[in-house]
């Protein structure tokens, strides 16, 4: 059903209406006259290879019915870049604003009023009607308003953040050192995104390269290989045809798939590991993780890149909570790989609350250093005397730092290696082309041959 709604979508916007209408979406124009130029030239380009391939009329109306199908959606997907790029800068922008205001003054509606003061266009807009909802109710609605501002602009640190910024106002607790580590987080976030879509496009100009080169390899040794016209004779056969027509086709839905794949979003959510694969690999490292390395190894990576995302959320609480309220409240929020294990540890906390046996069992058949060094951590702060306890907060809040940086690069390198083929790909299509072309011409130099 959803391979279906996709393609009643693409043939959707063969309409120029259609594309128009959804680029002024996000926020841009675009003129049939802009869209006729890059069409023709598409076109002419086609054209050119056919000529150049020798591709008969029915081939070269197939290519061409196909450029008309996917160039919308290539430049669709440009625009839909340039939005969620803009949306990036506007999101960072206001998270980076609130946190130094709330720095200053810890009450929302003050920091709210200085970001606005401090902002301009669409994110003063954005900030000055959540001013207007707030005082529009009868009794301030923190929670409704940043809700509403999060359904237009998803980012789940943005709603990390405005749970603190909550939590402080309503429960109070030491807030200086957690906004610091909010501050620094969001630094390190933006680097990351920067650099990932600098790799994203880097990745997308070395797959057209290939493809171009592939193309001029192909093309000119063919035309070389076919100088005589006694050569060229079997070339007008239906299979020959066919074959050519098809390689074609796959060079252009894999141009289109590289753009849209590595352009991807700003806010990408990795994906988590499928219920019944986790589960399964759950059930052969329980049984015996020597038997069955592989599906450690799938656990301990999908435990290393999801484990800090739930710290975050948990080291905020604890500037207001002790650990077994914050592990309680944070246990909503553990991912799929760690659920089971929190209500182990909660429950085994409940029957022994002093011992570090509880921290220790956690996630214990995985071999991932980095939680069971941080576990003892949070044991060493239930511990903790007054004076040491911020010290020990600062040294969690800092380690999650670390371990957020590595597993959203470890998440990155992921999503960039799944589609390191389509470098390659280009290569073993050529490669196809011109098999394809030598067994043609071999066929023909054997019958000149026998003709002789």
């Amino acid at each position: 059903m959803k391979n279906l709604r996709e393609m009643k979508s693409i043939f959707r916007f063969i309409r120029f209406k259609n594309v128009k209408t959804r680029i002024e979406e996000y926020g841009y124009s675009y003129s049939l006259k802009q869209y006729l130029f890059v069409l023709v030239i598409e076109m002419l380009l086609v054209i050119l290879l056919g000529k150049l391939n020798y591709l008969t009329m029915r081939g070269l109306i197939v290519l061409l019915c196909t450029v008309v199908i996917i160039t919308p959606t290539i430049i669709i997907e440009q625009f839909r870049y340039l939005f969620e790029q803009s949306l990036f800068h506007l999101i960072t922008e206001y998270m980076e604003q609130m946190l130094y205001a709330f720095s200053k003054h810890p009450k929302i509606i003050s920091s709210l009023e200085e970001v606005y003061e401090a902002s301009e266009g669409v994110l003063q807009e954005e900030v000055g009607s959540m001013i207007d909802a707030l005082f529009s109710e009868e009794e301030l609605s923190y929670e409704k308003v940043f809700r509403s501002f999060e359904a237009k602009y998803p980012c789940e640190r943005m709603r990390v953040m405005h749970d603190f910024l909550i939590r402080v106002e309503q429960v109070g607790g030491e807030y200086h050192a957690p906004l610091f580590v909010l501050i620094e987080d969001l630094k390190l976030y933006k680097e990351r995104v920067y650099l990932f879509q600098k790799e994203r496009r880097s990745m997308r100009k070395k797959i057209n390269l290939s493809m171009f080169s592939v193309l001029l390899l192909c093309t000119v040794l063919f035309r070389v290989l076919t100088q005589n016209d006694a050569m060229r004779t079997p070339l007008d056969g239906t299979g020959y045809q066919m074959a050519s027509t098809l390689l074609f086709l796959c060079f252009f839905l894999l141009y289109v798939f590289a753009q849209v794949k590595l352009r991807g979003s700003w806010f990408g959510k990795a994906k988590e590991m499928k219920f019944e694969k986790m589960a399964k690999d759950w059930a052969h490292v329980r049984e015996d993780p020597l038997q069955f390395p592989r599906a450690k190894a799938r656990l301990e990576r999908e435990a290393n890149k999801k484990f800090p995302g739930w710290l975050r959320m948990m080291t905020l609480r604890l500037s207001s909570d002790n650990v077994y309220r914050a592990l309680m409240e944070s246990e909503k929020d553990a991912p799929e790989i760690m659920k089971q294990d929190m209500r182990h540890l909660l429950e085994d906390i409940n029957e022994d609350p002093v011992s570090m046996k509880p921290y220790n069992r956690f996630l214990k058949e995985l071999s991932v250093p980095e939680i069971q060094s941080t576990m003892k951590m949070i044991y060493a702060y239930t511990n903790s005397g007054t004076k040491d306890a911020q010290f020990q907060l600062n040294a969690i809040m800092q380690r999650n730092m670390v371990l957020s940086d590595k597993a959203e690069r470890m998440e990155n390198e992921d999503e960039l290696a799944a589609y390191q083929f389509l470098f390659y790909a280009p290569m073993f299509l050529g490669t196809a082309k011109i098999m394809m072309d030598m067994s043609v011409l071999f066929v023909v130099m054997f019958q000149l041959w026998g003709n002789l």
